[in-house]
This record gives C-alpha cells, structure tokens and sequence, in this order.
C-alpha cells in the first residue's frame, strides 16, 4: 500500500506542478488584421475627411497607436497583400499586378463599365518603347506567412474577404477555416449573393450586404475559438469601387454637401457600409469581453480610387479625380505618389498602447515582425532576419521611444492608366503610372523612370503634396538615393520593363 500511496502523491505533486508552470506561462493574445480594400489616407474623419463619415473606424484607432506615416507595399492590392502575408516585398515575389501574366487594362475597363469605346486609347501598346515584366500571381510556396507562423504557436486561423494572392486557397496556406469572397461585379458588395463565395461548409451560405455577412461570419469563427487562441485576417471588400448602395445611404449622401475633393455618393454610402460593419464587429468583440486580450491591427491595402479626372475641377494645379482624392497628398491608387501608397494605420491593444498618434515613417512590411514578437514567437531573432520589415513593439510599448531612420522601397515596372484619355496628363488623378521605382530616405522621396532615367526629388516635410521638384538642387542626395535604389534592385532581383525589339 506504501508503494501505491507513493506512486500517488508522485503523480498528483506531478500534476500540480505542470498546472503551476502552465499557469505561469503568459497567456497568447488574440491577433486581429483587419485589411479594408482601397481606403485612401483622407478617406476617414480622423485623417481629414469632410464628406465620409466614419465615426466607428475613428472611435477603434483613437484606442491606441494611430499612424500618419504609414505605407503599404505597393499601390494595388496583390502585391501589397503579398508583402503583408509574407513579410518581404512583393518584388521578392515577382508581383506587381492583379493578375497573372501580362494585364490588359483596356478590356478590363470596357467589361466592367467603366468608361465608354469613345473614352479609350486603343493603340496605347504601340506607343511606348517597352513592355512590362511577366506578373506572378501566387504566395510564394517556400515562405511561411502569417497564419503558419501562428499554426506553430497553437493559434486557431481563420481568413475572411478579399483573398486576391493566387490560386491556392487559404487553407492550403494555414488558415483552419475561411470565406474568400470574389465581389468584384456590379452589386455584389451590397448583395454578396451575386459574387462568388468559396468557404469552410459549417459557415453560413452568403445573405445581405458584404458588411452584414463578413461581420457574422467574424464573429462566428471567434466562437469557434473556444478557449483557444486566434487569429482573424478579416481582409474586407469594401470599399473598392463605387458600384451600389443602399437607397438611404444614396439618400442621406446626395443631400450632404459635397466637398472639391470628395462628393461621390454611392462611395461615401459604402464608406458608411464600411465603418457599420467594423463597429458592429468591434462591438462583438467587446461583448465577448475580448479587446483587453486581442492586439487589432487596421490598415487599407493601398491609397483611394480617384478615378477618371473630373472635366475640370483642380486644386493647386492638379486635376482631380472623380471618385475620391487624397489631397493634400498627390494622386491615389495605382501611383507612386504619396496617395497610392500613403495609407490609413493604426494599432491597438487593449490598455497596453495609449492612445496617441505616431508621426514616424513605418510600413505595412512591418506588420508580420510586430505580431511574430508580441505573441512571443520563440525563434524571433532568427525570423526576422528573412523579414523586410521590423518590429513596431518598441514604439508600441513608448510612442515617444527612438524609432531609427531607414529607407524604404517601391517598384512598378509596367504600365497602368494608358487606358483613359488623356493618358498620363492628369496632375494626380486618373489611372496613370508608368514604369518606375522610388526610394524613401527620411523626408526625402526619389521617384526614378525606369524608362529614362529621369528622376524628380521631392521634401515631403516641406512639400506633402509632391508639387516641387528639387533634383538639380541636390545632386549629391540624388546620387546616394539612385545608389541606394540599385542596390535594393539586386538585392530584391527586381523585374524591368522589357525594351520593344526593333521593329516590333
């Protein structure tokens, strides 16, 4: 009887002490992304909007760390969704574009109703001296992304939205359960029934407007979570393009006064749309007694769609564009200037970040290194060393702490814009964005043309609206920023734009 009373109180003191150290173990907070698609830098009230009214977005980043110097990987959706997955730049990748191979913008256009034969340029093909580089659609397959990363840890994974990076499907890429939403066709964001949706079976068939179904189906896969830890990548489509909105929403829009750079309806509806449906999620949230223990990250995956230029309105001598508009920041969506890659960020958890605004530049690169290192990813140190980004815990934990200088990097090689006339004379607005690669020292921005050689120098501190170049006045700086941007080329094995053979 000794032995077994021995053998017994071995086990239980066993026992016991696992529980103590378990218990002694930091508990891993919960991991929120919440990607929203095409929300520009002055597209929320608490960046300068005057027309959107986005009461729910402002309320969340007035909780903790709000960015005004954020950038995303590139300015359109798949690359910068890649870079944000990955952790590395999208040229890394071979991305640059939304499809695979070569983009024909032109049909693009006419399919979807945006602008009329009389308002293309058919034979823009012919009139430059090269092509684009080949684009590569698709998640790199010898890179963990976020979700694996977390898998490791024991995290419950879940992806719902916009998925955009490729063939293989979430689950394929560590996500336990998913919805991947295709709504890119006329009333589908406000009637997910007529997209196409591609999901785990046990989540509901799609029903209501793309803001009701994703904030149900957030919420359910939280519930899902048990006791377990999670992550969410809640990449939301809207707001995108301005395709329909509920008869209020046009209503309540069409009777606000508008303003010179923002006074679409329909777009301002599905702003509304939007911030409803993130406040009704942040509600759950709050109702599950889970905002102590979750660190949120909101972000957009690119600057705003100004759309074809306005037949005259223009502020400071650029042309504005007729969906949305960025300024003071310079053009939107598919551009290089600070609209197309400027974007809205903001950081939050729990009472650990006060709630203060950040002035410094950071990048949506940064984002993956961030979550690896507050959950305590055991092999950080060596993670990271394969990551483009860094860290932002060290200015989480004190906002007012040093955040060292470094450059960062964009590439564009191929052609966008060439569609709408007149190709490339819009001041800002339009599609336009030629082949071209930039380099971010400080307040220093160099914007070279990988056609000419050409390159334009702006101070951001001085000139946020890029409407002063400085090159001839600083040709020492346009040296080491033009040496700076070669050696990233290498390092990255950048794509060029390929040179038409004689005669083509």
């Amino acid at each position: 009887m000794s032995i077994l009373r021995n053998s017994l109180f071995l086990l239980a003191t066993s026992l016991l002490l696992a529980a103590a150290v378990k218990s002694s173990e930091p508990e891993k907070p919960n991991v929120i992304v919440i990607y929203v698609d095409d929300v520009g830098w002055v597209d929320l009230e608490s960046y300068g909007s005057e027309f959107y009214e986005t009461p729910n977005i402002d309320s969340l980043l007035s909780k903790g760390l709000r960015f005004t110097q954020a950038y995303s990987n590139a300015p359109l959706c798949s690359p910068s969704r890649i870079g944000l997955l990955t952790g590395r730049h999208c040229a890394r990748a071979k991305c640059y574009e939304v499809v695979s191979g070569k983009w024909d913008e032109t049909g693009f256009f006419l399919r979807y109703g945006q602008g009329t034969k009389d308002d293309i340029i058919w034979d823009w093909e012919e009139r430059v001296d090269f092509d684009p580089p080949p684009n590569t659609l698709d998640l790199p397959k010898d890179r963990k992304i976020m979700p694996e990363y977390l898998k490791e840890l024991g995290y419950f994974t879940g992806f719902f939205g916009k998925w955009h990076v490729g063939p293989q499907k979430p689950d394929d890429r560590g996500f336990d359960e998913y919805a991947s939403l295709q709504l890119f066709v006329n009333g589908a964001h406000l009637d997910v029934t007529k997209g196409r949706t591609v999901k785990t079976p046990d989540y509901p068939e799609p029903s209501g407007t793309s803001g009701d179904y994703m904030t149900r189906l957030c919420l359910e896969f939280i519930d899902r979570a048990d006791d377990r830890p999670f992550f969410l990548y809640l990449a939301h489509p809207l707001i995108h393009t301005p395709f329909d909105v509920t008869p209020d929403l046009l209503a309540k829009y069409r009777k606000k006064s508008p303003t010179l750079i923002q006074s679409d309806a329909v777009y301002a509806g599905m702003m509304e749309m939007l911030d409803d449906s993130i406040g009704r999620f942040i509600s759950g949230l709050e109702e599950r007694g889970l905002m102590d223990d979750t660190l949120i990250i909101f972000t957009s995956d690119n600057g705003g769609m100004t759309g074809p230029t306005k037949a005259s309105p223009e502020l400071n001598g650029y042309m504005l564009g007729e969906i949305t508009n960025m300024h003071p920041l310079r053009g939107g969506k598919v551009q290089l200037w600070e609209g197309g890659v400027r974007v809205p960020m903001g950081v939050v958890f729990g009472d650990r970040i006060p709630g203060k605004t950040f002035t410094g530049v950071t990048t949506q690169l940064d984002i993956l290194p961030t979550i690896l290192n507050v959950v305590g990813y055991p092999d950080f140190e060596n993670a990271r060393t394969s990551l483009d980004g860094r860290s932002l815990k060290p200015i989480l934990d004190d906002p007012q702490g040093n955040w060292e200088e470094r450059s960062i990097f964009f590439h564009h090689p191929g052609y966008r814009g060439m569609t709408f006339k007149p190709a490339f004379e819009g001041q800002g607005a339009g599609f336009d964005q030629r082949p071209e690669s930039v380099v971010r020292r400080g307040d220093w921005k160099l914007i070279e043309s990988l056609e000419t050689g050409k390159v334009q120098l702006y101070n951001l501190q001085d000139d946020i609206g890029e409407t002063t170049d400085v090159s001839h006045e600083k040709p020492e700086l346009v040296s080491s920023l033009k040496s700076e941007l070669r050696a990233w080329w290498k390092e990255v094995d950048a794509d060029m734009p390929i040179p038409k053979t004689a005669g083509q």
